[in-house]
C-alpha cells in the first residue's frame, strides 16, 4: 500500500501546536506526516505557494495526498456576501 502525504500548515500558536500534537499521536504506519511552518519570518516561498495552490485563508490546515481536508476549508467573502449577511 503507497503511504499517504499528510501536510499539516502551522503557526507558531496554541491552535497550531494541538494540532501537530493530534496528527502525530495518531502514529499511522500508512502515513508520512510533513509540518509546514507558516511562522512569520519561517515560511519560505516555496510553502507560501503551495498555501495558496491548495487555497488555505487560516491555519491549521492539513491536506491528505494533495487535497485540502473539507474541515480546513474557509471561503472568502466578496462586499456582496457581506451586505447579504450584516444588511
Amino acid at each position: 500500500m503507497e503511504r499517504r502525504k499528510v501536510e499539516v500548515f502551522a503557526a507558531d500558536c496554541a491552535i497550531c501546536e494541538e494540532a501537530v500534537t493530534q496528527i502525530q499521536a495518531l502514529d499511522c504506519e500508512d502515513c508520512e506526516v510533513t509540518v509546514i511552518d507558516m511562522s512569520k519570518g519561517q515560511a519560505d516561498e516555496c510553502c507560501t505557494t503551495k498555501a495558496a495552490e491548495y487555497g488555505i485563508t487560516s491555519l491549521p490546515a492539513v491536506a491528505v495526498d494533495g487535497e485540502l481536508l473539507s474541515c480546513c476549508v474557509r471561503h472568502e467573502f466578496s462586499a456582496d456576501a457581506i451586505k447579504e449577511a450584516a444588511c
